[in-house]
């Protein structure tokens, strides 16, 4: 399941409407698989996809050494509540969960990158 956030719902730092309401729906979907993998989005403070560490604002785009960079609000900030998972997550079999994001440089918008 991916990213299954508190950032990413309403009340988070990068919300996406109604984005609580799949939370059910991810669950009954994961009881239903024997192997199941966790992403989370995991940044330090100043990363390189934050506007505030760059002096601009949100949404906007600045270059990187990979190429255009979408410029966001700070969120998913390792050790906060906002990158925590949603709390009515309940996925107790989940055998791994893969961080991405994390290295202070570069952002990753998938698991495989």
């Amino acid at each position: 399941m991916t990213d299954v956030q508190n950032c990413f719902i309403p009340g988070g730092t990068l919300p996406v409407a109604k984005g609580d309401e799949i939370v059910p729906m991810v669950n009954a979907i994961a009881a239903r698989f024997e192997n199941v993998i966790l992403t989370q989005d995991w940044h330090p403070p100043g990363h390189a996809s934050f506007h505030t560490t760059h002096g601009k604002k949100a949404f906007e785009t600045h270059q990187l050494h990979y190429g255009d960079q979408v410029l966001w609000p700070e969120h998913a900030v390792q050790g906060t509540r906002d990158a925590e998972f949603h709390p009515d997550l309940s996925i107790p079999h989940a055998q791994l969960v893969i961080r991405k994001g994390y290295h202070k440089g570069v952002d990753s918008y998938s698991v495989f990158y």
